[in-house]
């Protein structure tokens, strides 16, 4: 069965609580990992990574997935992708972020061709479109060797 242009895709991701402060378990197709409150929230030193963080990470990883396949397509070979993503926020307003800074370093092409391929993760990713449309999210593109 193929997906039209306009079908609704449904996602779903859920977290519950284990009965350990600061501590839940959060589930994604059957896949389970923790997330830990900020040390600010329960004054605890969180060992798995926060709330804020995955979204970062997934705003990271959402990048690097579009990326590498857009180059598969482009037959651009070899390729390598790194992004990082940054999130800063004041601690008096902990429910937003004040700036989010990405920054990619793409090796096997040109200044032009990596600006072009964030382009299209900029046109494709939905976590990237809440996040801007939020704020504004500041990108950093270089082609390394």
């Amino acid at each position: 069965e193929t997906m039209t242009d306009d079908e609704i895709q449904t996602f779903t991701g859920s977290a519950e609580t284990i009965g350990v402060r600061g501590r839940v378990m959060a589930s994604a197709r059957q896949r389970h990992f923790l997330i830990d409150a900020t040390s600010k929230r329960d004054g605890l030193e969180p060992e798995c990574p926060n709330a804020g963080e995955i979204f970062l990470t997934s705003l990271s990883g959402c990048a690097a997935i579009i990326l590498n396949s857009e180059a598969a397509k482009r037959e651009i070979a070899p390729f390598h992708a790194k992004i990082t993503t940054h999130g800063h926020r004041r601690t008096s307003v902990p429910n937003k972020f004040t700036s989010i800074e990405m920054d990619f370093e793409l090796s096997g092409v040109s200044q032009k061709l990596a600006e072009e391929l964030v382009g299209v993760f900029q046109d494709q990713c939905p976590i990237y479109d809440i996040a801007v449309s939020g704020l504004g999210v500041s990108v950093k593109v270089t082609a390394v060797g």
